[in-house]
């Protein structure tokens, strides 16, 4: 099964019984320490990543760090993965439940790339003109890549309009050769 897929339904099914249980607020809370732990900590990132330890013995390590202060969804989240042996897609899973928690509350966030950034006001609007599009709330990241050489390319979700004058040459070239060829087999 495809990694993502996997991490995905782990966080959605989470997301579920949080939302039955009425505990989002504290696994959310969870799930964000999870993740910042691991971004954070090359220590914690490498026991999850570990083959070598025997999953009880994960389990026991795991209830040690965090049942004092964890949710009991989240725990039973950390067990099921060291069960399974699925505790090194945490990271995944825990970015994949805030996108679904994010969803839920009506927040999308938004990539603008620019090739020198972007003034305040400009993004203000670009903001408040998805907002009005899309019906949700915009968060907007700015990326600068000066290799775009001009305009924007703006990443919603899965979508990508790409207006950057990069990609505008690249699509003349493509063009012309298209052309050249189309006349040479004349």
């Amino acid at each position: 099964m495809n990694e993502s897929k996997i991490s995905v339904r782990y966080a959605r099914a989470l997301f579920l019984a949080a939302e039955r249980c009425s505990g989002m607020n504290p696994v959310a809370s969870d799930i964000g320490q999870l993740s910042r732990l691991i971004a954070e900590s090359a220590e914690f990132k490498e026991f999850l990543q570990s083959t070598v330890i025997r999953k009880s013995r994960k389990q026991e390590i795991l209830k040690q760090l965090f049942e004092a202060d964890f949710h009991p969804l989240t725990m039973r989240l950390l067990y099921l993965l060291a069960e399974n042996r699925r505790e090194s897609r945490l990271f995944m899973i825990c970015l994949d439940f805030t996108v679904i928690v994010r969803e839920k509350q009506g927040i999308s966030p938004v990539t603008v790339t620019t090739a020198g950034g972007l003034k305040p006001d400009v993004k203000e609007d670009i903001r408040r003109y998805l907002e009005l599009r899309t019906g949700k709330t915009i968060e907007l990241n700015e990326k600068i890549k000066p290799e775009i050489l001009g305009g924007l390319i703006l990443r919603i979700g899965d979508l990508q309009y790409d207006g950057s004058i990069s990609n505008q040459l690249k699509k003349i070239r493509e063009s012309f050769l298209k052309k050249e060829l189309s006349e040479l087999k004349i």
